[in-house]
């Protein structure tokens, strides 16, 4: 008797396990561009409280910038943090804070400066809105 296995054989194992490793690839491609996308909420998350604190804490004018594939907080004309958005899409948004409360990005001092604005990736979408009195950050997943 021979030992060992035919040509057939090995043949069809190696078919099954490229199907495999097809579906597999997959899988953690979906599942990695899922977690750049929750790295992302978290980091505009982030980084609005970041210049909510920052107006607070030194009492000037901080603003919020998601524009152009990247997010970033300026106090004057310095840039204090810059992050790169991975996978969300998103319109252009600015949100302002002055002593911890949103503001107008425009440059006058009425209050009231809050609003909305949306994150999204193919099936999922990201509610991110600043209340405009309070400055209090709500983020809530559809």
């Amino acid at each position: 008797m021979k030992s060992g296995y035919s040509l057939t054989e090995l043949m069809v194992y190696i078919v099954l396990l490229a199907i495999f490793f097809s579906i597999l690839t997959i899988v953690l491609w979906k599942f990695s561009e899922k977690m750049m996308f929750m790295l992302d909420v978290k980091n505009v998350e982030h980084l609005i409280k970041y210049a909510r604190q920052i107006s607070l804490l030194k009492k000037v004018k901080s603003v919020f910038y998601l524009r152009n594939g990247e997010m970033y907080v300026k106090v004057g004309s310095r840039i204090l943090k810059r992050r790169k958005v991975e996978v969300a899409k998103f319109k252009s948004k600015v949100f302002a804070f002055s002593n911890g409360i949103p503001v107008s990005p425009s440059g006058s001092s009425k209050q009231g400066g809050g609003g909305e604005f949306f994150l999204s990736i193919k099936d999922e979408k990201v509610r991110v809105s600043i209340q405009p009195v309070t400055g209090f950050l709500k983020i809530v997943w559809k």
